[in-house]
């Protein structure tokens, strides 16, 4: 059984974001940064060298970081992530429940959620796109406003090409969970049954011994998946995420390469990867185990992992700091830069992250 070492990243905590109650207040609750063990300094080091290489001009998706600012200007209730100031708001377009989203720009972000219904930010407002299926959506991705994928129940896998949602029937039993990719022509989806290969021109099924997977991420050659049965980094060598426990599944998984992976559990576990060993970053109590839904970062110094009751956690190269959002159960969370952070929740309310 794969292992995990036992270190748990200093947190801090605040209270309230969205301007419901005093965003200022943040309580030490863990080990001072400068008395990491040396788990936690290893992972630490490879956060710091991705951020190193990666610059401080382009974000995880190569476009412009925004937000601006310091930490020394930046007051309550705005935050400081490291990269940008900004402040959590509640977006007005709530309605049926959501379950992923996927932002390409500021002006250009996709929801999905139940009975089929897809909706589109347009700079100002969310609108309906009719998607032709009445069947609950699980996932949403693309790479511009003319090339997005959703999928979901009942296997439906659809794409739109800016003017209308046609079927591309991909071949995985039940559902399809999740779905990303790195361009138009590598895109990859996976779901009850395994997981399959979109080539430019069709899909591809490729079983597999995880036949449940949750959620996904490509970063680079490597992609990591959560599911009911663990998940993990796939690439070689394949490193399984451990056990949780119980039977709780991991949910949620994002990355920035092969030594930077980040997995959310449903029993309030979270994890981080460096390459060789899944670490336990972080363990809910026992009395109180939130499930960690999505995973999204701009940098691998500026991560955000959201779950139940509108709480999250933002990780900025040296602790993990729990944030209150709001008080709906997060079920995804994207974004474009580290000062434009999208999150959904099943409730239907949308949360933007912006200066």
């Amino acid at each position: 059984m794969q292992r995990y070492k036992r270190w748990s990243a200093p947190t801090a905590r605040i209270e309230d974001a969205s301007g419901i109650a005093d965003g200022s207040r943040a309580f030490a609750n863990g080990a001072d940064a400068e008395a990491l063990d040396q788990g936690a300094d290893a992972a630490l080091d490879a956060a710091r060298s991705i951020a190193d290489a990666s610059g401080s001009a382009p974000d995880a998706q190569g476009k412009p970081d925004a937000g601006g600012g310091s930490a020394a200007t930046c007051l309550a209730p705005k935050i400081w992530t490291n990269h940008a100031c900004g402040q959590w708001r509640s977006v007005p377009g709530g309605g049926v429940a959501r379950s992923a989203v996927w932002a390409n720009s500021p002006n250009d972000v996709w929801t999905v959620g139940n009975g089929g219904v897809i909706s589109r930010w347009n700079g100002s407002t969310f609108v309906n796109v009719p998607s032709g299926v009445t069947t609950d959506l699980y996932g949403v991705w693309g790479t511009s406003s003319t090339d997005m994928w959703v999928v979901g129940a009942s296997a439906v896998t659809r794409h739109w090409d800016g003017k209308v949602w046609e079927s591309r029937p991909i071949g995985l039993n039940t559902y399809v969970s999740a779905i990303h990719g790195t361009n138009s022509d590598n895109i990859w989806a996976v779901g009850n049954g395994g997981y399959a290969h979109w080539t430019g021109a069709s899909w591809v099924l490729q079983t597999s011994a995880n036949t449940d997977a949750l959620s996904l991420w490509m970063a680079s050659s490597s992609f990591g998946v959560a599911g009911t049965y663990g998940g993990g980094v796939f690439a070689l060598p394949r490193v399984d995420l451990p056990s949780t426990g119980g039977g709780a599944p991991n949910l949620s998984v994002w990355g920035t390469m092969r030594n930077d992976f980040w997995a959310g559990a449903r029993n309030g576990i979270i994890f981080h990867f460096d390459g060789t060993t899944w670490n336990k970053a972080h363990s809910d109590s026992i009395l109180y185990q939130r499930r960690w839904t999505g995973i999204w970062g701009a940098f691998a110094d500026d991560v955000w992992v959201v779950g139940d009751d509108g709480w999250s956690y933002h990780w900025d190269g040296r602790k993990l700091t729990e944030i209150r959002i709001s008080r709906d159960d997060f079920s995804a969370v994207s974004g474009t830069s580290a000062g434009d952070v999208w999150a959904v929740s099943a409730k239907g309310s949308v949360w933007r992250f912006s200066p």
